[in-house]
């Protein structure tokens, strides 16, 4: 998988943080747990394409 592309994947993940009160609460959390599982997620093969599964529906949705 190229850094470029999981560069811009990792690029994309501060969006999940919008709004305020519980909004911004919820997608803070699903932004550090990206973040939290980025080391493990970029020695995976699909690294970039996981982390925008995760980041679509997963952590952040």
């Amino acid at each position: 998988m190229s850094d470029n592309r999981r560069g811009g994947e990792v690029a994309e993940c501060p969006r999940l943080i919008k709004g305020y009160g519980d909004t911004h609460v919820h997608g803070s959390r699903g932004y550090d747990a990206l973040m939290e599982a980025l080391p493990k997620l970029r020695r995976m093969d699909g690294a970039a394409e996981n982390l925008k599964q995760l980041r679509e529906g997963g952590a952040g949705g």
